[in-house]
This record gives C-alpha cells, structure tokens and sequence, in this order.
C-alpha cells in the first residue's frame, strides 16, 4: 500500500446500513413522487387557468351575443303578431263577402218579388275572388243565376230590377228556352252578372 492511498473500513453493523439503504431508497421514492405531484399541480394549475380563461371567454360571447338574443326574441314577436293580424285580416274579409253575399240575396228577393211572383230561382252561383290577401279586393264578383218564368217579360223585368238596384255593374240574359212540360209560354232562363 502507498502511503497516499487509504483505505476506509465501514464499521456500522449491519442494521444501521439496511436502515441508511431504506432512508436513501425513501428519499428517492419521496422526491420522484413529490416531483410527479409537482408536476400534476403544474399541469392542474394550467387546466384551471384554462377553463378560467375559456368561461370569461364565453361571458364575453354572451354579452356580445344579447343583442341578438333579443332581436331573436323580438323577431318571434312580431311573427305572431303579424299572423294574428293576417287571421283578423281573413276574417275580416269573410265577413265582408258574407255580408255582400247577404245583400244579393235581399236584391234578388225584391227583385223577384217585384215581378209579382212570375219569377222563380232554382240555382245561385256566387264566386269571389277575394280568396286570399295576394288578390285585389276591387276584382269584381260573378253571379249565375237559373230558374224559371211564367214568361219572357218577367225574366226580362226580373233582369231590369236587378239593373236598377244598383248593386250590379251589369246584368244580362245569357240564355232562355222553353220550359219542358210546361205551357207555350213558360221560359227557363240563365242570369249572369258582376257586382
């Protein structure tokens, strides 16, 4: 041996060096877990400042977004009301057709009435073109009538009353024959008007 070199002779019993091995295997078990939970700490941290970030992100998106919300809202309210006023403006306008259907029947009935009952009606064809809010409501409305007389001068005095009632625009014979079974004199006639 040279005299620079020595020598170390470890003369702790066995025990205290098992001990010191499990200390330093401790240790080393301790740092790794205590760095891996270092690590999980770090990379919650970062998740939560993310979902921090990510909701101030989405109150901000909602705050811009309110307007619209209430356009949207505002937008479902007027669509109602408008289909409100549709359905009033429909009903409206049945109203009025009834009640013009209700005054050519008066018309007709003192006209037929005027010629001292030798006028009688079988059919009444009533069209209105007033079926939906696209049309106009100055079209004109067409009448049909059918039925018989006693003879031409009644349907003749029947057509001129209707004229003078003022409620039809034009009145005119479309047809008249003779009626089958009838006497010689005895007419079966078709009416067409506007109104």
């Amino acid at each position: 041996m040279s005299p620079t070199e020595t020598r170390s002779i470890n003369l702790l019993p066995f025990a205290t060096k098992r001990a010191q091995a499990a200390r330093r295997v401790t240790r080393v078990w301790m740092r790794a877990v205590l760095a891996s939970s270092c690590c999980a700490a770090a990379l919650l941290g970062v998740e939560w400042l993310r979902g921090v970030a990510a909701l101030q992100e989405l109150q901000e998106l909602n705050a811009r977004n309110a307007p619209f919300e209430l356009i949207a809202q505002e937008k479902a309210s007027v669509s109602s009301q408008l289909h409100r006023l549709r359905q009033r403006e429909q009903i409206t306008l049945r109203l009025a057709r009834d009640e013009q259907g209700l005054a050519v029947l008066g018309v007709l009935a003192k006209a037929a009435a005027q010629s001292s009952g030798a006028v009688y009606l079988d059919e009444f064809f009533y069209q209105n073109p007033i079926d939906s809010l696209n049309q106009s409501a100055m079209a004109t409305t067409s009448v049909r009538l059918q039925g018989a007389s006693i003879d031409g001068l009644s349907v003749a005095a029947f057509a001129t009353a209707l004229r003078d009632s003022g409620l039809f625009a034009e009145v005119g014979v479309e047809n008249t024959e003779p009626l089958a079974g009838g006497s010689a004199s005895m007419r079966r006639f078709t009416l067409a008007g506007s109104f």
